[in-house]
Order: structure tokens, then sequence, then C-alpha cells
């Protein structure tokens, strides 16, 4: 438990956000063309399942795609 909290720690929050924001513009380029609401969700989906937080990304993705 130590050691997570320890990785934790060391995650720089700038390249923390660059990925998260690396990673929605690389998924809306393979989504390109259809509805925005059903770009975000999948967008949203595909962030939890790489194990982010909606909180961590919903303003990035809202920012993004409004």
């Amino acid at each position: 438990m130590v050691l997570i909290q320890t990785a934790l720690t060391e995650i720089d929050a700038v390249e923390y956000t660059q990925t998260i924001e690396h990673l929605i513009s690389k998924k809306m380029e393979l989504l390109k063309g259809g509805r925005k609401l059903e770009i975000k969700q999948k967008i949203a989906n595909y962030l939890l399942q790489k194990g982010f937080m909606y909180s961590e990304f919903k303003a990035l993705l809202n920012e993004r795609l409004p």
C-alpha cells in the first residue's frame, strides 16, 4: 500500500494532464464524423477503461467537446 501511495505522489500533474489531452485527441481522430454526445461518451468510456477518474478528465473533455 505504501508503494502505491509513493508512486501516486510522484506523478507529475502537468504530464498527467498532457497524457489525458493526448488520449482525447487520439480518440477524437478515430471517432470524427459522429454526433458530439456519442463521441463524448465513447471517449469518457475509453478514459475510464484506461484507469482515469471522470473528475480528472471531465473539464478537458468538456473543453474539447462543448
